[in-house]
This record gives structure tokens, sequence and C-alpha cells, in this order.
């Protein structure tokens, strides 16, 4: 069993991690969204507030629409294709970046796949690209069940990241008991602290996209939970 010191080790560098990764994705977005709206002449009105984005403007454009609301889900789709879709296990990056890596996985998997289904039925973000490419509803729906899907297929990749930063004996055969103790540290503890902060900054409100984007998260480290704790071994 890990001792009280290791435990608050784990956890204060995962929650900076996550609040790292999602920085990083936060200013990713707002790039891509900004870039998109000069390429397209935009003269309307770019927020962002409280980790939400939103945009208004008196008149449209096809351009306009599909450079703010589709060129930043395509250009996360190619971070996600680039970066993690052909990582193999045991992952090649410096050890105190795996906690960074693994929580950037889970924030640009659920934006790209677990996300477009909840903004389709509720008409938001990429709903509004589809809608001026004529897709029709019926199709919208199917995309997003699609892109559901494939998130529910590489959500369990998640544990085997995450797995090479448990504090365990290398490459020998475990007891469950030795990962489960550490779990609530590394994901669980990290994932609540963080969440009660966005709803604080976001004023005691958990809106759109971050209420889809938590909860998607949330449902992967439930999922890889007992996954995990089944591993014998864990190469690093």
């Amino acid at each position: 069993m890990i001792n009280s010191s290791q435990k608050l080790a784990i956890t204060l560098k995962s929650l900076l991690s996550l609040i790292f990764a999602f920085a990083v994705v936060q200013l990713l977005q707002r790039g891509f969204i900004s870039l998109g709206a000069y390429i397209s002449d935009f003269n309307g009105q770019l927020l962002w507030r409280d980790f939400v984005f939103s945009a208004s403007s008196d008149k449209w454009s096809l351009s306009q629409v599909l450079w703010i609301y589709l060129f930043p889900y395509i250009g996360f789709l190619v971070i996600y294709i680039v970066i993690f879709l052909r990582r193999s296990h045991p992952i090649k990056i410096p050890q105190r970046l795996l906690l960074v890596y693994g929580w950037a996985y889970m924030i640009i998997l659920a934006l790209v796949f677990f996300l477009p289904l909840w903004e389709i039925l509720n008409r938001k973000g990429i709903y509004f690209a589809l809608e001026w490419i004529n897709f029709t509803s019926v199709e919208q729906v199917v995309l997003g069940i699609l892109l559901m899907l494939f998130f529910i297929i590489r959500v369990f990749r998640f544990s085997s990241i995450f797995s090479t930063s448990l504090i365990l004996p290398s490459n020998q055969f475990i007891n469950p008991h030795q990962i489960i103790g550490q779990i609530p540290f590394l994901w669980y503890i990290p994932f609540l602290f963080f969440a009660v902060c966005v709803v604080l900054i976001s004023g005691l409100m958990l809106t759109y996209p971050n209420n889809y984007l938590l909860g998607g998260i949330f449902i992967a480290i439930i999922l890889n939970t007992p996954i995990i704790t089944k591993y014998k071994v864990i190469v690093t």
C-alpha cells in the first residue's frame, strides 16, 4: 500500500496535469475559432466566458459557419489522429508527461466523439455547420451515434495510458488491491476537485459544453475502473 505522502503526490500531479491539459485544449479551441473567424472575414462578436464560447452576428455566410463551427472540430480530430490514435502501449513519452497525455487524450476524445451527438440534439456547436451543408436531421443523428460508438470503443484505452503512472512493482504480478487503493487519488479526487472548480468559476452553474465534456470524462473513469484493476502486470 502507498503511504499518505504518495497519495497526496499522486493527487496533486494528476490534478495539475488535468488542469494543464484542459487549459491547453481551451487555448487551442480559441486559436482555431479565432483563425477561422479571421480567414472567413467574420464581422460579428466572439465571446469566451466561463470556458464557454459563443458567436453572434447579424449576417452569416456558409464560409463563416464552417470556419467557426466545423474548422475547430476538424482541428481537434486531426490532433487526435496524429497524436493519440496510433500510439502503442507502452507509451514512449517522458514519465513526467504521462498524466498530461492521459488527461489530454480523454478531453480530446470526449470533445471529438462524445460531444457532437449532444450538440446535434441540443442544436449547438457542430449542429450549425451540419445544418448549413444540408445534413438532414436523421443524417445528423446517425453521424452523432457513429461518433459516440467510436468513443465507446476507444475509451477503454484510457486505463492503459494511466496504468504506467501507478506506484507498483515493475514487470511483476500484482494484487488488484495495489491498484484499487490508488484509483481515487489518480482519477476520482482530481476529477471531482476539477469539476467543482469549473462549476465555481462558471457562477455555480454547469452549462454547455462543460456539462457534457465533464460527463464524458466521468463516464470514461467509471468504465475504466474495473478494467485497470484487473491488470496483472503493468508494463513500464
